[in-house]
């Protein structure tokens, strides 16, 4: 299947909680040599450190200012980031880690759950001194931003949630499998157990616990590729459709389920948003977090 075609594939899953379609995302590309993957103009620092016994890479931007931890989806890692963070980095200072088994950091056996990702950011936030601190999660990366926000409120400011982490919850399929094939045992059950603490999470009950500031994001991709309308005219939904009911979803969540939200659509870009449209979802974060008193 084609790269292009996985991309448009992840914005149907993003905008529909209804379809459930399996595969490992185009942004695999990404994991290579970290220090590969930051913009040539505004290079990004390149650095370890340990929490929870393992070690942690991540990449940082900036000096000085509040702090902004940028939180990657499930299959990418923080070069994902290699375009939004320098446009954020000249007011604030920016980390973004490679979760646990990805890019540059450690890939223990276990503790691939939700809730030892969301362990291992909070280490990593204290360990540096950080918070409180805003959290920029993208897709299930905004999953854990919001279950931190709602455990820790005390080290989060703010949290911004890209195309993710506030679509309706999804149902566990005990069948559920890796959506590719696995090179090894271990690398299976590393997948199965990602996708499956994903599909387990509820964020409904979670907003009761979110005290911080949230910004929602929602991609707008209002001229799709051919192949993804038809995948869509196969499962007999209308994308445009769909695409309203999604907007409408997360504006009601930023009304009326959490207690500080605001929602914001990013037009002509894919799920990918940060990659697609970064200096427009740069100036919407700038524009929420001037607001926050």
């Amino acid at each position: 299947m084609p790269r292009k075609f996985l991309r448009s594939v992840l914005l149907a899953v993003a905008v529909s909680s209804f379809i459930s379609i399996s595969f490992r995302g185009s942004e695999l590309e990404l994991q290579e040599n970290p220090a590969r993957l930051v913009d040539a103009d505004v290079p990004a620092r390149s650095n370890y450190t340990v929490v929870n016994g393992i070690r942690i890479h991540y990449l940082e931007w900036g000096r000085s200012g509040p702090a902004i931890v940028l939180i990657h989806g499930l299959y990418d890692n923080a070069g994902v980031w290699q375009s939004l963070a320098p446009r954020l980095a000249a007011d604030c200072y920016i980390l973004a880690p490679d979760r646990r088994g990805a890019g540059g950091s450690d890939t223990p056996k276990k503790g691939y759950d939700s809730q030892t990702q969301v362990s291992d950011l909070i280490a990593l936030i204290e360990t540096r001194k950080l918070g409180p601190v805003t959290l920029v999660g993208h897709s299930a990366g905004a999953e854990i931003a919001l279950r931190i926000a709602a455990q820790r409120s005390e080290i989060v400011r703010s949290v911004v949630m890209i195309d993710g982490g506030f679509w309706p919850s999804k149902n566990v399929v005990p069948a559920t499998s890796p959506a590719a094939p696995c090179s090894d045992p271990d690398e299976c059950a590393r997948w199965l157990t990602l996708e499956n603490s994903s599909r387990e999470y509820d964020p409904e009950a979670l907003y009761p616990h979110v005290v911080s500031p949230v910004l929602l994001v929602v991609a707008r991709q209002t001229q799709p590729g051919g192949d993804l309308l038809t995948e869509y005219q196969k499962r007999g939904i209308n994308y445009f459709e769909q695409i309203k009911k999604a907007e409408q979803h997360a504006k009601e969540v930023a009304e009326s389920k959490l207690h500080h939200g605001k929602m914001t659509v990013i037009e002509n870009a894919s799920h990918w948003i940060q990659k697609d449209q970064p200096s427009v979802l740069a100036e919407a974060i700038k524009n929420f977090l001037s607001g926050i008193r």
